[in-house]
């Protein structure tokens, strides 16, 4: 049971940091299309 338990608090920080990473990717390329839309 203890093994359970560390392997379920080990992936929930790393299930929120892929969320993280996926939504800073998803701004940066917002970001960058609408630069390339104002500078084209």
């Amino acid at each position: 049971m203890a093994n359970a338990t560390f392997d379920e608090s080990l992936a929930k920080p790393t299930a929120a940091w892929g969320a993280v990473v996926s939504m800073a990717l998803c701004v940066s390329v917002l970001i960058a299309s609408e630069l390339c839309r104002s500078a084209c």
